[in-house]
């Protein structure tokens, strides 16, 4: 277990201010699999639907902008590790844990300070950010996210399981809204971006 640990310290990602453990037990809100998908966070959570509506923004998303009033300006930005991208004449604007249509009417307004009277500009997400596999696979670490993308799936594509992964014990640390969650999930749950799967060791 402590080499799962010290793997999400060094993946350097939000888990690091949050987990004590690498068990269930790490202080995070629970989404179980029985759980009602009446809310739209929920729902998000369970089966990957409805996800530019959902989908918050966080380090290493690549936003493509344009700008019907200056295409020069037109491009596409990285959000950085603090959540900011470095726009043309605005410089650094911060747009983590929000949504896409957020992060547009933020653009907006600040463009509208002193740069154009009236902005017309679109945000689109060209490339989510990627997700991370930790623990018993045969090689862990940080993956390109492909829609539709399911554990076993990704699993598969990272050399498989090892002969001491708990293939019925998965969970996903997974940003729902601004609170990261945990999900309890099964080979055959989706990957969202940004998502951190651990695969267990099984008990003897």
């Amino acid at each position: 277990m402590f080499k799962h640990c010290k793997l999400l310290l060094l993946l350097g990602i939000f888990l690091v201010p949050m987990m004590a453990s690498c068990g269930h037990d790490d202080g995070l809100p629970v989404v179980s699999k029985s759980e009602s998908q009446a809310d739209a966070s929920v729902k998000y959570a369970m089966d990957g639907s409805e996800i530019l509506d959902s989908y918050r923004l966080g380090p290493n998303d690549v936003i493509e902008m344009i700008v019907i009033n200056d295409a020069k300006i037109d491009g596409n930005f990285t959000v950085d590790g603090n959540g900011n991208i470095n726009l043309p004449y605005i410089n650094e604007i911060n747009v983590n844990a929000l949504s896409l249509v957020e992060a547009q009417q933020k653009i907006i307004d600040a463009y509208k300070d002193g740069y154009f009277f009236d902005p017309k500009i679109t945000l689109r997400i060209k490339t989510f950010r990627p997700f991370y596999l930790v623990g018993e696979i045969q090689s862990p670490g940080e993956y390109e996210y492909e829609e539709n993308i399911s554990i076993l799936k990704a699993v598969a594509a990272a050399g498989g399981f090892t002969y001491r992964a708990d293939r019925q014990d998965i969970k996903i640390i997974r940003n729902i809204g601004k609170v990261p969650h945990v999900v309890m999930a099964d080979r055959f749950t989706k990957i969202m971006p940004g998502d951190v799967v651990e695969i267990e060791e099984k008990l003897f």
